[in-house]
Formats: structure tokens, C-alpha cells, sequence
């Protein structure tokens, strides 16, 4: 939707309270998904995991499931109250996390994470269209970088809350009740996490109605499904260009997120509470320096690149990202491994924060909400990969290594990162014909 030059640009106090409540819902959402990264260690002696398995509950489960989920909610959240179509999600994924607590195998757990996936992938989808109806002109393109900052830090936070969570569980444990005493203390964080669920679904729904209606009326609009097949023929080399290095640049960094928690915890002693509490605040920083990165780097040389900003920044971004994933395996403490992770996560982040606008840059009006659905389902299967195959290395090459998970997570992470610094290095021609012909800004001529 475009925004009239007549429509004002200052928005309502309910449109703020609105956007505090759905970063408050992020928040919770980001809680529910972190915390079975921080009990991998306990929930593995309980079920007797193989590394193998972790990786399919860290990649398959999470990512691959939301990336089948996103659509059909999104289908939904453009024809019916929005409102009720992301209470109804919070419900959902609350559940799916108590769904955990009691699981009796692995195949009970995975079915809980596929559960708790396929419903948190409409919150951002939802989100992002309701923004629009809340804010208009600066203060919309404020309200989409508050809350990519929020998810940002919204990830960190849950790791620290969740980290928390198992302490003071852990610590409390003699004043629980009967039925609870006798019950692993990771079930029990299972249970405390997924409470808040019904007050967030509560919270949503007292949005005002008009904040969460659809575009659509329920109608639904006009397609034009015969122009995306010429469209993706034509550009296929941008395409794949670009989807290929943002794929490889998050499926590098998403082993570190799935596998560093446990490594942590195997390799140097750290116990699940203080993994949460340390590997949350490191991110959570690293999240704000790579924001203010990517504010620098708009700043700096946005009018010079465009939209095609992102790749051309990104290429050096990868590069340099090559050292610290390298370090990983190598670094002598848990500190020395946060630290490294620090790096990599400021230089992933500096980068994926300008993907929005090099995917709208590339597609044009009436085929944007299509190309960008493939996109995000492109990298959700890259991200569901990069665990999976540090999972396999670790179980059939490094089992017997003492620092066997580290190097794993390393000879994924490192060669993905150069694969990505080459394709964004490729891309750049064919980039600039598609941005001139789907009406996106180019590189500045001199």
C-alpha cells in the first residue's frame, strides 16, 4: 500500500502501544524458540541424542517448518483480522512449547519444535503488514527499523531470559510442588516459558480493530501469477545471486546460533544457566552494533549504491566475517569463542539489515510479496541445512575430538562465508539490470 502524500505523518498513541505490544510478543516468541538451545545439553542425556538428531531439531524443526507455515498464515492474515490470526498463532507456539515439557522421545520433541515453528511463522509476516496501518510516511520506515531492532535483540534477550529461567528453576526447585519436584528441571522451564502465552494472545487482541483489519476486506486482490514466471526466467542470474549469498551468508551463521550453546557447554563446562545469560548478552550487543553499522554504511553510501547497497557493502562484510568463524575451532576459552562469535554476529547482522530493501529493489510492485516469499523460503532451508550438517560432521568425523562440535561448526561456517563474499562480488552487473528495470534506485554514475 502506498502511502497518500495528504495522509499526516504523525501517528496515534495507540499505534505506539500497539508496537510495544508486538515487539513484547517478539520478545515471547523469541523466549519459546531459544530455550530448548539452552537445555540441548540436559535435554540430550535425557533422550540420549545423537548429535545428528540435535541438528534436525535445531535446522529441520525450526527452520524448515516455518518456512512451509509462513504462507498459509500470511494468506490468512490478508483476508481475516490480523489481530485474531496472531493471538491465535501465540496460542499455538505457547502450546507447542508446554507440548515439549512432556515429551517422552525424540519423536514427541521434534514434533513439539515443528509445532512451535509452523505457528511462530506468521508473527512476522503479521507484523509487517500491520505496521502500515499504524504508521505513515518517516514514521512507518521508524516503525519497521524499531522493530527489526527489537527482533534483533529480541533473539539475545530470549536466550538470557531463558538462561534465567533454568537458574532460578534450578535454584528453586526444593519449593515447588510434589508433582513438580520429581520432574527434570528443563520440563520445568518447558512449562514457565510457555505460561505468558495466553496473556500476550490477550494483549494482541486489545489492539484497536482498525489497526489490525486487512487490506483486502477479506476479498482478497487481483493477481498477476502469469508475469512471475517470465519475470523469474529473465533475472534468474540476479536471482540466484542474490538469494544464493544472503542463503549462504545465514545458512554460515545459523550452526553458530544452533550449536554454540551446547559446544559451550561440552567443550568448556559452561553450565545451560550462565550459556543463556552470556551467549545472549554477547548477541544482544552485536545485534546493536551491526544496526548501527548498517546505519553508518546508509548513511555513507546509500545515495552512491541504492538498493544495491546490501551487496555491494556485504561483499566485504563476508570477507571479513572468514577470520572469526576460522577462530571458533580454535579459540582457547569459552570467552574467546563469544568473542569471536561478537565479530560475526555485528557483520552478519550489518548485512541482513539491509536485505528488505535490496528485495524490494529488485521486484517489482506487483510481484514484490511473491519474490520476497521465495527469498525468505530459500533461506529458511539454507538455515535449516547449516545445523544439520555440523550435526553430521560431528557425529561421524570429530566424535572422539575434544573440540570435535567447534570444528564443525567452523568448516561450515567458514567456506559458506567465502561462498557468499564470491556471489555478492558476482552478482553486481546483472544486479544493476534488474534494479533499472524493476524501478529500484542504481549505483550512481561517475
Amino acid at each position: 500500500m502506498t502511502d497518500s502524500p495528504a495522509e499526516p505523518d504523525k501517528a496515534s498513541a495507540s499505534a505506539w502501544v500497539a508496537l510495544a505490544v508486538l515487539v513484547a510478543v517478539s520478545i515471547c516468541a523469541s523466549l519459546d524458540r531459544q530455550v530448548l538451545t539452552i537445555a540441548l545439553e540436559p535435554v540430550r542425556k535425557t533422550f540420549s541424542l545423537t548429535d545428528l538428531q540435535i541438528g534436525m531439531l535445531q535446522g529441520l524443526g525450526l527452520t524448515l517448518a516455518a518456512a512451509v507455515g509462513g504462507i498459509p498464515l500470511a494468506w490468512l492474515a490478508d483476508r481475516f483480522d490480523r489481530r485474531v490470526v496472531l493471538a491465535l498463532c501465540i496460542i499455538a507456539w505457547s502450546a507447542a512449547t508446554a507440548w515439549r515439557g512432556f515429551a517422552a522421545d525424540f519423536s514427541q520433541l521434534f514434533l513439539g519444535t515443528v509445532g512451535l515453528a509452523l505457528a511462530e511463522a506468521g508473527l512476522g509476516p503479521i507484523v509487517y503488514a500491520m505496521i502500515p496501518s499504524l504508521f505513515r510516511g518517516r514514521q512507518r520506515a521508524r516503525a519497521n527499523l524499531v522493530y527489526y531492532t527489537a527482533s534483533m535483540v529480541g533473539f539475545s534477550l530470549g536466550m538470557v531470559l531463558g538462561g534465567m529461567a533454568f537458574g532460578w528453576v534450578e535454584s528453586q526447585a526444593h519449593r515447588f510442588p510434589e508433582f513438580l519436584k520429581g520432574l527434570e528441571a528443563w520440563r520445568v522451564v518447558f512449562y514457565a516459558v510457555a505460561l505468558p502465552g495466553p496473556v500476550f494472545a490477550l494483549l494482541v487482541m486489545a489492539i484497536r480493530a482498525d489497526h489490525g483489519r486487512s487490506a483486502s476486506g477479506g476479498r482478497g486482490p487481483a493477481t498477476d501469477a502469469a508475469a512471475l514466471v517470465p519475470y523469474l526466467k529473465r533475472h534468474w542470474r540476479t536471482l540466484a545471486g542474490v538469494f544464493g549469498s544472503a542463503s549462504a551468508c545465514v545458512a554460515a551463521f545459523s550452526p553458530v546460533m544452533a550449536w554454540l550453546a551446547p559446544a559451550l557447554t561440552r567443550v568448556f563446562g559452561v553450565p545451560p544457566s550462565e550459556v543463556g545469560v552470556q551467549l545472549g548478552g554477547v548477541l544482544g550487543v552485536a545485534s546493536l552494533v551491526g544496526i548501527g553499522v548498517a546505519t553508518l554504511t546508509v548513511q555513507r553510501w546509500g545515495q552512491r549504491f541504492g538498493d544495491a547497497l546490501a551487496m555491494h557493502t556485504g561483499q566485504y562484510l563476508a570477507a571479513v566475517a572468514l577470520l572469526p568463524a576460522v577462530l571458533i575451532a580454535w579459540a582457547p576459552s569459552a570467552w574467546a569463542v563469544l568473542g569471536a562469535v561478537f565479530v560475526l554476529g555485528a557483520l552478519a547482522v550489518a548485512f541482513s539489515a539491509g536485505l528488505p530493501g535490496l528485495w524490494q529493489g529488485i521486484a517489482p510492485a506487483p510481484l514484490r510479496a511473491r519474490v520476497i516469499a521465495i527469498s525468505g523460503a530459500v533461506m529458511a532451508l539454507s538455515t535449516a541445512l547449516g545445523p544439520l550438517a555440523v550435526g553430521w560432521l560431528s557425529d561421524f568425523f570429530w566424535s572422539t575430538h575434544p573440540r570435535g562440535l567447534l570444528v564443525a561448526i567452523a568448516s561450515i561456517s567458514a567456506p559458506l562465508m567465502l561462498l557468499s563474499a564470491v556471489l555478492m562480488r558476482w552478482v553486481r552487473n546483472p544486479l544493476q539490470v534488474t534494479l533499472e528495470e524493476a524501478g529500484g534506485s542504481v549505483v550512481e554514475s561517475h
